[in-house]
């Protein structure tokens, strides 16, 4: 829950930021918070969704790790989870990363697949 509040006054704090850097006038300090703290901005909204979908990972590995050996079966299946939610983590991220963030939409339109999706 923590975690979750940090992430969220993060947030606010770097958009407030960008708001108020962007209305001042401009010399070299701002211009390169300004930048920084819109990288910040991308990433922070990258990151949850990311965090969402890698969620289940940790769970599979849990119960692969935490279920005593008498309960093969779900162990074995937990593990599988694992390994097929890895693999669509994998084709999630590289396929729309892109279409999360404009700065990255240019020049991934150059590939015919995301000219495709996009």
């Amino acid at each position: 829950f923590s975690t979750s509040q940090t992430y969220v006054s993060l947030l606010g704090y770097n958009v407030r930021e960008v708001a108020k850097l962007s209305q001042q006038g401009a010399n070299q300090y701002s211009l390169s918070r300004v930048y920084q703290l819109r990288e910040n901005v991308m990433l922070l909204r990258v990151a949850m969704p990311l965090g969402l979908i890698c969620f289940p990972l940790f769970v599979f590995l849990g119960g692969f790790i935490f279920l005593p050996p008498h309960f093969s079966f779900l162990r074995l299946f937990s593990i599988a989870m694992f390994d097929l939610w890895s693999a669509m983590v994998i084709v999630f991220t590289s396929l729309f990363f892109s279409l999360l963030e404009q700065r990255f939409r240019r020049p991934a339109s150059r590939l015919l697949l995301y000219r495709f999706l996009l």
